[in-house]
């Protein structure tokens, strides 16, 4: 990175490294447009109720010409239910950063290969040896503004609060 940039760590909650606590829902509301020449979420985009609205929030906040890396996860276990909402696929990115949200992907990738063993073997749970990608990784950029809006709150589609621990999931 160049060294006259400065870090800015932000999270939902209070934590180590974090100097804003905020909704990433919101950051047009936290930090001033054109404000970021770059960006970085590391495992928290499945996290993220409306990633659209996110997308459409980061446009306003980095600079044109900024540039972005997401990593998340295409396919992992349930974690930090009930915030675990998704999963990313290489093909999946497009929707997210494309002309109309003002991006362009620089590069999107797939890897850690796995296999899927099913609990329950039987005839529509047994992959066999198709493989399966761990993480989902995204390079992009910012190329213009975007007019998009998504005027639709986090409180207005879920009540809860972020977790704040590992909450377990049984299965059944």
């Amino acid at each position: 990175m160049p060294a006259a940039w400065t870090y800015v760590g932000m999270d939902i909650l209070e934590g180590t490294n974090v100097d804003v606590v905020g909704d990433a829902h919101e950051l047009s509301s936290l930090f001033p447009a054109d404000h970021f020449d770059a960006v970085m979420s590391l495992s928290v985009v499945e996290h993220l109720l409306m990633p659209w609205k996110v997308v459409i929030e980061l446009n306003r906040v980095l600079k044109v010409g900024g540039i972005g890396l997401f990593t998340t996860h295409q396919a992992w276990p349930v974690h930090d239910a009930p915030w675990d909402f998704w999963r990313f696929s290489r093909e999946s990115w497009p929707a997210l950063f494309n002309d109309a949200t003002g991006f362009e992907i620089v590069r999107a990738e797939v890897g850690e290969p796995a296999f899927v063993v099913a609990q329950r073997c039987h005839a529509v749970t047994n992959f066999g040896q198709q493989p399966v990608y761990l993480s989902s990784v995204v390079m992009f950029r910012k190329t213009r503004d975007t007019t998009l809006r998504w005027d639709v709150s986090l409180s207005e589609i879920i009540r809860s609060d972020y977790p704040q621990g590992e909450v377990q999931v049984e299965l059944s």
